[in-house]
C-alpha cells in the first residue's frame, strides 16, 4: 500500500510554492466567507485519501499520466485491454485545463473515446473548479 501523504509529497514537488500561494489566498479571505468555506471543504477532501495499491498507482502515475494508455488504446485491466469505445454508460469527465499534474489531452482522452461522455472543463488547476466550470460534448 502507498499512503496518501507519500502522494501529496510528490503532488508539492510539481510546484513546491503552489501550496503557499494558495493558502496565502485563504489568509486574504474572510474566515466565513463561501469562498474560505468552500477551501477548507477542498483542502479536506483532498487530504482524505485512501492508500493506493502498487498496481493501482502504477497504472495511474506510469500507464495513464506518462504512456497516456488511455488515448493509445493500451490500457488494461487485470490484463485484459478495455474498450473505453464499447462503454455506454453516460460518465463525467473533469479536466482542469490550468492542471500541473496532469496535461489536459492525457486527462480528456478517456471522454473522447467514450461515446456518451460529457468533458467538463474548468479553467482551473487541479482541484475544485467553483463558478468556472463549462460542460461540453466530448
Amino acid at each position: 500500500m502507498i499512503p496518501t501523504e507519500f502522494f501529496q509529497k510528490l503532488f508539492a514537488l510539481i510546484n513546491p510554492m503552489q501550496a503557499a500561494v494558495k493558502f496565502r489566498k485563504l489568509d486574504n479571505m474572510e474566515l466565513n466567507s463561501p469562498a474560505a468555506i468552500h477551501f477548507v471543504a477542498i483542502k479536506d477532501w483532498l487530504s482524505d485519501g485512501v492508500p493506493l495499491v502498487t498496481p493501482s498507482a502504477k497504472g495511474i502515475f506510469i500507464d495513464w499520466n506518462l504512456n497516456n494508455a488511455t488515448a493509445n488504446g493500451s490500457w488494461k485491466f487485470q490484463g485484459k485491454p478495455i474498450n473505453l469505445s464499447a462503454i455506454r454508460q453516460p460518465t463525467l469527465n473533469v479536466c482542469g485545463l490550468r492542471d500541473s499534474m496532469n496535461q489536459f489531452d492525457v486527462a480528456a482522452a478517456m471522454a473522447r473515446k467514450i461515446s456518451n461522455a460529457k468533458l467538463l472543463t474548468p479553467d482551473t488547476g487541479h482541484g475544485a473548479c467553483g463558478n468556472d466550470c463549462r460542460l461540453q460534448d466530448s
